[in-house]
């Protein structure tokens, strides 16, 4: 537990955000505050570049397609309001008696639960915001628009960090069972949010792949931090599947 605490309490010192020891070595409040992300693969070198400085610093991830998926501990402050955003690494998933699985599946179902899910129409949403203004933190949105082939934009409730809502089978059951389709195209418009548009005789992969494209390297849209894949992907309801295309 020693590298846990020295780690921890390196990371609130350098944010400038410290918690009182006793609150940050609380396993379960680490636990309790584990989501996952959705990262580029630019991102994920910059991470892992950073990790081999420090073997200590190794951290647990997965390959999903062409992005990568980490863990973090989103520690609040009850002093500030702040969050401690803590890199799960692998001493700290040792620590916690998890193992990759029982972390990814962990992760999966309280992402929703520690982040909020926000969902709105994509062409009820004003061009200059992502999310609504104002959403009470214990509140979910599910603004589902009225047309059922219209998109919905998908985000959580600060509007970060929000693309791996989409492998939370707790958010894709729902989005599923308002389109009562068996396919759904899935846009990463950047790492916050995520577009999502049921199968329809309309779709036009080649024409999507291009927008998606051209938003990438347009920093007036998608700052270049921001950018998660220039790829969309197919998700197969039945199984649960997502396919790159």
């Amino acid at each position: 537990m020693n590298f846990l605490l020295s780690q921890i309490s390196h990371i609130c010192n350098r944010k400038i955000l410290l918690l009182r020891k006793e609150e940050i070595m609380n396993q379960e409040l680490i636990k309790n505050n584990i989501v996952f992300r959705l990262i580029s693969k630019e991102e994920f070198a910059h991470i892992e570049k950073q990790a081999e400085q420090e073997p200590r610093s190794r951290f647990p991830y997965q390959k999903w397609n062409d992005l990568y998926l980490i863990y973090k501990s989103m520690i609040p402050n009850p002093l500030n309001g702040y969050v401690v955003t803590l890199l799960i690494t692998d001493i700290i998933m040792k620590e916690l008696g998890l193992s990759n699985t029982e972390l990814f599946e962990f992760a999966q179902k309280n992402t929703p639960k520690r982040t909020g899910v926000v969902l709105c129409g994509l062409d009820e949403i004003s061009k200059d915001i992502n999310v609504p203004a104002v959403i009470p933190t214990d509140t979910d949105v599910w603004h589902f628009p009225m047309e059922k082939q219209s998109p919905i934009l998908l985000s959580n409730h600060n509007g970060l960090n929000a693309s791996a809502l989409i492998l939370c089978d707790s958010v894709m059951d729902k989005i599923i069972k308002h389109y009562n389709t068996s396919v759904l195209y899935i846009l990463p418009s950047s790492v916050h949010e995520t577009i999502i548009y049921p199968d329809s005789a309309n779709i036009l992969i080649s024409k999507f792949k291009n927008k998606i494209h051209d938003a990438n390297r347009n920093p007036s849209l998608v700052p270049s931090g921001d950018r998660l894949s220039d790829h969309i992907y197919k998700y197969t309801c039945a199984t649960k599947t997502f396919e790159m295309l």
